[in-house]
């Protein structure tokens, strides 16, 4: 197989590995991965749609998967040099799918997620959307924040019927090629028309190899990241 490469002109090669990458990518693009970090990155005209996680469901399992109007966002506190007191910057976006299963016995089985595609992030200032998409998160080659759910601490089992309650979520966090075990704090309402609450966690942006923004118009940017959930979910 070397004798062949080798008796090809330079020309010849590049035409063969074009055709390659392109057996690979498929109509997706090139993948490239990212190495010590297990992730895979993503060539920036790459497109791709975001899907729910794929459940290998058991009989007596328990799935709570997220409905639509299901939101994810963050929060950073920054100064603006146009605002003289500190504020929230705000960023969000309706790309977010995620799911629980749980077996008979109430503990978590393979397949529990949550999944944000952080490319359609949007706040009320564009250009630190751009700073975020290019530098910080540089969704382009990173383009989701996928949570793998390992233990659920504070449910009760069976599930709630009716009223509030509130739990953790622990397992590991992947962002910006980056995975770090991670906990979320849950606030669920459960009812007839199934479950709604809000999940929150906070980090620092270097737990996943983030810079902080900096741009003209922001004089100071507190090194703390808040992520919320709001989600609307069926029991089935």
């Amino acid at each position: 197989m070397f004798d062949v490469f080798k008796s090809l002109k330079p020309l010849q090669i590049g035409v063969l590995v074009a055709v390659l990458l392109g057996v690979v990518g498929g109509t997706y693009g090139v993948y490239t991965l990212i190495s010590g970090s297990g992730q895979v990155a993503l060539e920036e005209d790459q497109q791709f749609a975001l899907q729910a996680p794929s459940i290998e469901r058991k009989p007596g399992d328990v799935v709570i998967e997220f409905a639509d109007g299901s939101v994810a966002r963050y929060r950073v506190k920054e100064e603006l040099a146009r605002v003289s007191v500190p504020g929230d910057a705000v960023g969000e976006t309706p790309d977010v799918v995620g799911a629980i299963v749980f077996s008979a016995d109430g503990s978590v089985q393979p397949g529990s997620k949550i999944v944000v595609d952080l490319r359609t992030l949007r706040s009320d200032e564009a250009r630190r959307d751009n700073f975020l998409r290019r530098n910080s998160l540089e969704s382009n080659r990173f383009p989701l924040a996928e949570f793998v759910i390992r233990e659920v601490s504070g449910l009760s089992w069976p599930l709630p019927e009716s009223g509030e309650t509130g739990f953790q979520l622990h397992g590991d966090m992947t962002l910006h090629g980056v995975t770090a075990p991670l906990t979320w704090d849950v606030i669920a309402n459960f009812g007839p028309e199934g479950i709604t609450g809000r999940a929150t966690t906070r980090f620092q942006f270097g737990d996943f190899d983030m810079s902080k923004p900096s741009l003209f118009f922001i004089i100071s940017v507190e090194d703390d990241m808040r992520l919320e959930v709001d989600f609307k979910a069926n029991p089935s």
